[in-house]
């Protein structure tokens, strides 16, 4: 697996099971990760960060949801990585939300990395001052992405603390969060 591309796609000994390479970006500008919707799974939960948000580039962009993308290093371990589905360009982890999950983060010349509680390093790649995390998600054969079906299903909390789940694509005005 080549650590310096951007994506990449292994097929599974089955063939059913298909793996896709996200670089998640380590950002250490980021109030919030934030994931692009063709990564999310199809239920959402709510937003539980803020209303919105502003880009790079100034302009305003609103959360549609939130999710845990479970997903491999490219040691093959697991992780469940908490996101903010929104309407960007590509997956941007928030070194302040990895910090306030129990995590070290550390960035060097020759070896960044982040440490979880249980001290099994996952190394941060450094690509022109951009630093990254390969991750390894699964897609199942025929699986639609928000690519092809552009409809979300948002789980919104009811009275009881349980989730219900409506249609919509979320943001300001939209009755969903």
């Amino acid at each position: 697996l080549d650590a310096n591309k951007d994506s990449g796609i292994l097929m599974s000994a089955e063939g059913s099971i298909t793996y896709e390479r996200i670089n998640v970006v380590v950002d250490s500008g980021a109030t919030n990760s934030a994931l692009p919707l063709k990564y999310a799974p199809k239920q959402l939960g709510p937003v539980k960060g803020a209303e919105s948000y502003t880009s790079c580039s100034g302009s305003k962009v609103y959360p549609l949801g939130s999710c845990q993308l479970k997903c491999s290093d490219q040691d093959g371990r697991p992780h469940h990585l908490n996101f903010e589905v929104m309407p960007v360009q590509r997956p941007l982890a928030s070194v302040a939300k990895i910090l306030e999950a129990g995590n070290k983060v550390v960035f060097q010349k020759d070896h960044s990395y982040i440490e979880p509680p249980n001290g099994q390093r996952v190394t941060i790649f450094n690509r022109g001052g951009a630093f990254y995390l390969p991750m390894w998600i699964k897609r199942k054969a025929g699986e639609l992405t928000y690519q092809d079906d552009a409809e979300p299903q948002i789980l919104a909390p009811i009275s009881d603390g349980s989730v219900e789940a409506s249609s919509g694509s979320g943001g300001p005005n939209s009755g969903h969060p």
